[in-house]
């Protein structure tokens, strides 16, 4: 025993032993894998448990690994001690250990570093778990504080007035002040960049809408209307000046106090909002029956309102330039000197609409339905009005001049007496029955535009394109046809024309033919 003890300390006592080198690997090895299991132990018991459990385990396998390292090339080698002499032996059993002892250790580091990579993910894994649960613990919080603010919101903007007593000024201010607090604290909400602040974003707009509906609405709407159908658009033979007393008559009907800043605050927030995602799809603005007339001159420039119900409502001299007002609904609405320049309201819906003297300079009205609409000296020039929709509506002494009407659909007594358009695209539109006496049609472009049985008595047509249009009962006396492009007398013969008519040189001596032969 003295024998064996005495050459093993021998070995670990060498500078370059195998044998040191391969019991340093496996305490390091050992070692490693024992920091790494108190790294991931989730609790000091747990760890402390793992920390005995390494130290049996150190201790078990430096033993087994020198009882392998011992006693293996004794029993290898043992065939070969009496047939080489024993210093030769010894040797040889000494590079087998060594070898042996390189071969365990490098396993041994390789299972090391495997161990300390699993050791190492565990960890990885543990940290992000308990990042995510911070994250659910701070988003769980965020939601809450967000909860609070809006129920602070929605009490502050209820702040009311109406108990307040007349000469009262210091508590009508504190009152308003309070409720512009509750809208701008909304407006955060709805404008917060976190996930947390979308559930909030259609309650808000629903929320506001409401608030203006209730502080806006105008009571006396209903008899407003029921008065206003009593009243009956002027036809192309009638007076004008039934027309200009039933303008006078609308300018009466809306009464009402100024807006206040609390509303104008309101409707800027809803003009200029970035919509959410959900809200394209949702998106439901109902604004009918308000009265934000009072806004004055407050600009919206660029105002989305896309798909808003704004029916009944009173928005005279609003200024909307440029804005977005697609699929509006603007049933019975007022807009009387709106200011509508450049605003997109493709596919809206404004039957019945007071527009006297608005401005809808390149407007976009395609596909828009302007049934029975009161446009009286309107600016429409340059207007996009392709495949509208223009029945009975009244555009006496309106600007079209430039405007784009191509299959536009005029028809049953659209009244355009006195209108300006000059220039106009009437391609293939729709007149059949509609008043154009008086309207200024100079170099307008009537390519096979349906104008039977319309009044164009005095109309202006000096360099109109009449190319394929169809006359048939359409009234021309006293016209001028002279300048006109594209006519013939094929197309006359099926209007109503007399002396006062003048035509083309070519058509006035066909015309003088036809009187001679009867």
């Amino acid at each position: 025993m003295q024998r064996i003890l005495k050459r093993f300390v021998s070995q670990l006592t060498r500078p370059n032993s195998a044998l040191r080198w391969a019991i340093l690997s496996i305490a390091f090895h050992l070692c490693s894998t024992t920091v790494c299991a108190q790294q991931a132990a989730s609790s000091p018991q747990e760890g402390k448990g793992s920390n005995i459990k390494m130290i049996i385990l150190i201790a078990v396998g430096v033993v087994v690994f020198l009882l392998v390292l011992w006693f293996l090339p004794e029993r290898q080698l043992a065939s070969w001690k009496d047939k080489i002499p024993d210093p030769d032996w010894l040797k040889l059993k000494n590079e087998t250990r060594a070898t042996l002892a390189q071969i365990l250790g490098g396993a041994l580091v390789l299972s090391g570093a495997y161990f300390t990579y699993a050791n190492m993910k565990d960890t990885e894994r543990i940290a992000d778990s308990t990042l995510e649960i911070s994250r659910a613990s701070l988003n769980a919080t965020q939601s809450s504080q967000l909860a609070e603010r809006f129920t602070k919101a929605i009490g502050q903007l209820s702040q009311s007035q109406e108990n307040n007593q007349p000469g009262h000024k210091p508590d009508q201010q504190s009152s308003l002040a309070v409720r512009l607090g509750g809208i701008y604290a909304l407006e955060q909400i709805y404008s917060g960049p976190d996930n947390n602040s979308k559930e909030y974003h259609l309650p808000i707009v629903q929320i506001f809408t409401a608030y203006i509906r209730d502080k806006a609405l105008w009571r006396e709407r209903e008899q407003a209307i029921l008065e206003d159908q009593k009243k009956q658009t002027p036809t192309c033979e009638s007076d004008i000046q039934s027309a200009t007393s039933r303008s006078a008559t609308k300018g009466t009907l809306a009464i009402r106090t100024p807006i206040g800043l609390d509303l104008e605050t309101i409707i800027g927030f809803l003009a200029h909002r970035k919509w959410a995602s959900e809200e394209q799809e949702n998106n439901y603005l109902d604004l009918h029956g308000v009265d934000l007339g009072g806004l004055g001159q407050a600009t919206l420039a660029g105002a989305n309102f896309d798909r808003a119900d704004l029916s009944q409502a009173f928005l005279e001299h609003v200024r909307l330039p440029g804005a977005q007002l697609r699929n509006v609904n603007l049933k019975r609405a007022h807009l009387e000197g709106a200011d509508l320049t450049n605003a997109v309201l493709a596919g809206a819906v404004l039957t019945n609409v007071q527009m006297e003297h608005a401005r809808l300079e390149a407007a976009h009205l395609e596909n828009a339905d302007l049934s029975d609409a009161q446009l009286k000296g309107a600016i429409l020039s340059g207007a996009y009005l392709q495949k509208a929709v223009l029945a009975h509506a009244y555009l006496e002494n309106a600007d079209l001049s430039g405007a784009h009407l191509e299959e536009a659909e005029l028809v049953s007594e659209a009244n355009l007496k006195g209108a300006t358009l000059s220039g106009a695209y009437l391609n293939g539109a729709h007149l059949s029955g509609a008043c154009l006496a008086g309207a200024h049609l100079e170099n307008a472009h009537l390519n096979g535009a349906y104008l039977s049985k319309a009044n164009m008595k005095g109309t202006t047509l000096a360099g109109t394109d009449l190319t394929g249009a169809l006359l048939d009962g359409a009234q021309l006396q006293d016209t001028d046809l002279s300048g006109t492009v594209g006519l013939t007398w094929d197309q006359l013969s099926r209007a109503h024309i007399d002396d006062t008519t003048k035509l083309p040189l070519p058509l006035e001596e066909r015309r003088r033919q036809e009187q001679t032969a009867k």
